[in-house]
């Protein structure tokens, strides 16, 4: 297998600065155009290696991100994950969607403070604890 053109996909210069550079603009708009285009990601997209992400990993985050409130951010993970985070005052939130999982990390002012791995049936937990996080960080 693999890609024999050498050129598909993105290029090792391009890509992941691409969404570091819109990391403050409003992504709700965005969303669905960002899955859209990690759909396309194909194996080695950062020239590292990366996994491509499936079809099923875009289903999850967009049933998480229907269930979040407020503007998340999304990024490619090389894993094949998804990356959902939100920063608020010293806090930060990410979460990380796979095929069969999700990851939840708190940080404050960059120390973790509480790791939790949810299953996909369980995210209706992962929104309480998110929801949680939301009001104490008022």
């Amino acid at each position: 297998g693999g890609n024999l053109s050498g050129t598909g996909g993105l290029s090792k210069n391009t890509g992941i600065g691409e969404w570091a550079s819109s990391r403050r603009t409003n992504m709700k708009s965005s969303i669905e155009s960002k899955l859209n285009f990690f759909k396309t990601l194909e194996p080695d997209w950062d020239g590292y290696g990366a996994d491509p992400i499936s079809d099923i990993t875009i289903d999850n985050t967009r049933n998480l991100l229907a269930k979040l409130k407020g503007d998340w951010e999304i990024f490619p993970v090389n894993t094949g994950a998804i990356q959902v985070e939100k920063e608020k005052n010293e806090y930060y939130v990410e979460i990380e969607v796979y095929d069969d999982k999700f990851l939840y990390l708190l940080m404050k002012n960059g120390i973790g403070k509480d790791e939790k791995k949810f299953k996909l049936n369980e995210i209706d937990d992962l929104i309480k604890e998110i929801e949680l996080w939301l009001i104490i960080t008022k």
